[in-house]
């Protein structure tokens, strides 16, 4: 009976110090592990939500893919069979004036009511009729294929995400079936990330250079448009003039994501990220080196000074991505177009020529246009954007005396740029 009695405070005792235990060990995890912010079956729920929004983007795609294809036998008709890509880009450049005279293409049977034609009924030395075809029939094809892949891009760009664009390899079957194989998947996030994360203050339009050690891979650094602000900033750009930049503008993350890109831009440099920007085009995807970007942001400056804004769509491109252009794997379709590689090269760089003889390679080119409703540009707004862009401190893309691509500038130490600022200051100086 007495060993029971002296058990008996020992079991309360043993009792007492397991609960407190117990209670301790739920207030560490408790602290440790905060409890669930989300109702059960949320994130099933939300992976549903995802693929409901990804069929939608299908059904977008393919009823976009359907009305494209009406425009471009349409356009196709209304143009003869020619595209713009048929219609050479050269302007020639008579210095001192502002004349110019544009060579249009070679259409031996002429036009009727403003249409090419396709075939005419001529006579021959013995004056015999003769059915005479005006242009290569192969390449009809060709310009279908290009003008609807124009036409389902003016429909993606339209929708209220951004559908990458310029993403499909077509494949035609007949009685006008187009089959688009795409090369890059819709991507869905399923958590709401917040982009702010990581973003500098309000005042972070003058973008501060990051040191990069050789051959590590580069810095790229996400850009986002904000809402603008009263008030100029200064940018720091050598040898262009000093234009102000609107603040809160373009805002930079401060976080510097290691660079998975290819080529040599992949290696030592400083790279911003402006997809998500109103200068990029939806459906692209914009990466300038910084300085690039800098002056990118100068040109914008002087065209809101204009009442205008830019429209970038096509800034690095990927070796693997210039390849594909070189070799037709693309709506433009250049190889079957250009089989003769001395002629193709006047449309498109052989890939093979590297950063110094492909610029896009280099993340200090730019394709632009301004902002506005209608695609088309008149010659009048063309000269206003070569005219901006070489205020900002761009060069054109000039041969000869002649413009070979209106919309294409260059800086930051490419091949055509350093030929234009010495050309440029030697004129100066004479």
């Amino acid at each position: 009976m007495d060993n029971t009695k002296g058990a008996l405070p020992f079991n309360i005792t043993l009792v007492v110090m397991m609960v407190f235990i117990l209670i301790y060990a739920w207030v560490q995890l408790s602290y440790k592990y905060n409890s669930f912010e989300r109702s059960l079956g949320e994130k099933q729920y939300e992976l549903l939500h995802i693929y409901q929004r990804a069929e939608s983007f299908l059904l977008y795609i393919d009823q976009s893919a359907k009305y494209s294809l009406e425009q471009s036998v349409y356009d196709l008709a209304k143009s003869g069979g020619i595209s713009e890509l048929d219609t050479s880009d050269t302007e020639i450049i008579d210095p001192g004036t502002d004349d110019t005279s544009e060579v249009m293409p070679k259409n031996d049977c002429g036009k009727i009511k403003g249409s090419n034609v396709w075939y005419a009924i001529k006579k021959d030395e013995s004056k015999n009729k003769i059915v005479v075809q005006c242009f290569d029939e192969n390449s009809v094809s060709y310009n279908m294929e290009y003008l609807f892949d124009k036409s389902l891009n003016a429909y993606l760009q339209q929708h209220p995400d951004n559908i990458p664009i310029n993403n499909y390899f077509y494949e035609e079957t007949g009685n006008l079936e187009v089959i688009g194989i795409p090369e890059r998947p819709l991507k869905f996030e399923i958590y709401n990330v917040r982009l702010s994360v990581g973003m500098g203050g309000s005042e972070t339009t003058a973008i501060q250079p990051v040191q990069v050690a050789t051959g590590q891979p580069s810095c790229l650094r996400k850009a986002r448009s904000i809402n603008s602000a009263t008030g100029a900033a200064s940018a720091n750009i050598p040898q262009t003039p000093p234009v102000s930049i609107p603040k809160e503008t373009i805002q930079i993350s401060k976080q510097c994501i290691p660079s998975n890109l290819q080529g040599a831009i992949s290696i030592g440099q400083d790279l911003i990220d402006f997809t998500d920007t109103n200068l990029c085009s939806k459906g692209e995807t914009c990466i300038l080196r910084t300085e690039a970007f800098q002056m990118l942001q100068i040109a914008e400056s002087i065209a809101e000074q204009k009442g205008k804004k830019f429209l970038v769509y096509s800034s690095y491109r990927t070796p693997e991505r210039q390849k594909d252009l070189w070799e037709g794997k693309t709506p433009e379709r250049y190889k079957q177009r250009y089989p003769n590689e001395k002629i193709r090269q006047e449309h498109v760089c052989n890939p093979i020529l590297g950063v110094e003889g492909c610029p896009h390679l280099s993340g200090n080119a730019i394709d632009l246009r301004f902002n506005k409703k209608e695609w088309a540009m008149s010659m009048a707004e063309w000269k206003e954007v070569a005219k901006i862009m070489e205020a900002a401190g761009w060069a054109p893309y000039v041969k000869d005396n002649r413009v070979i691509e209106r919309w294409h500038f260059e800086c930051c130490g490419t091949k055509r740029y350093l030929a234009y600022v010495e050309k440029k200051e030697g004129v100066l100086s004479g």
